[in-house]
């Protein structure tokens, strides 16, 4: 595991912060062979193989889902914000060992950039090799709440009792997940704030300068 650990550099932060983006310009910039891994394009596989025993919120999410899809959807009008933001932290932090196996069978030897919002500080900071394997971005209250109107994150609105909650909470549950990155952030590590003044490219560079890493254009 070590051995792909020193080959992985994360790129963390809540919902709506660029990651995907930065991530896929930061692989463009890169001379070497890079994989970029997407937590969120993992999700329902990780759901489907958790075994109730190492994962137990997990099985609990798959009976949901099997039993009771429209109570899932129902939860984002029926759940207040810090409800919706302390199960999003506590089922995404479950899911690193799902990760680190996913990380390990990729094929290749070269840099692996892993982006996702399931990443945090205090969950991620013992795998790292060093500091330098690890950016933080967290976008300002501005920048997400363009950004999820933009992606209409809340597609699923319309399917539960009370859809302009339901846009709401989930707006505020992200709120509340960038408080907690901030929160856990110590000193010396490397992060950057999104607000869009900045192009993706540019963030890209900034967190390859973090990184140690030679862009070569």
């Amino acid at each position: 595991m070590s051995a792909v650990l020193n080959r992985v550099y994360w790129i963390r932060g809540p919902p709506d912060a660029g990651k995907s983006s930065t991530a896929l310009a930061l692989r463009d910039l890169l001379a070497e062979a890079v994989s970029v891994y997407r937590q969120d394009a993992h999700e329902r596989d990780h759901i489907a193989r958790a075994d109730a025993n190492r994962f137990p919120l997990h099985a609990t999410m798959r009976q949901r889902l099997a039993s009771d899809p429209g109570g899932f959807v129902e939860q984002w009008a029926s759940e207040a914000p810090d409800v919706l933001a302390a199960n999003a932290r506590a089922t995404w932090i479950e899911r690193i060992p799902l990760v680190l196996e996913d990380l390990t069978a990729l094929p290749g030897d070269g840099i692996i950039l892993a982006e996702g919002p399931g990443f945090f500080p205090s969950a991620i900071r013992l795998l790292l090799p060093d500091t330098r394997h690890a950016a933080w971005l967290l976008p300002t209250e501005g920048f997400k709440r363009a950004s999820h109107t933009r992606r209409d994150k809340t597609a699923f609105r319309d399917q539960t009792s009370d859809p302009d909650r339901a846009v709401a909470n989930h707006i505020a549950r992200d709120l509340l997940l960038a408080e907690i990155y901030r929160a856990e952030l110590a000193p010396g590590d490397l992060w950057l704030e999104v607000d869009g003044s900045r192009s993706v490219e540019e963030t890209a560079r900034a967190i390859a300068r973090g990184f140690g890493l030679s862009p070569t254009r």
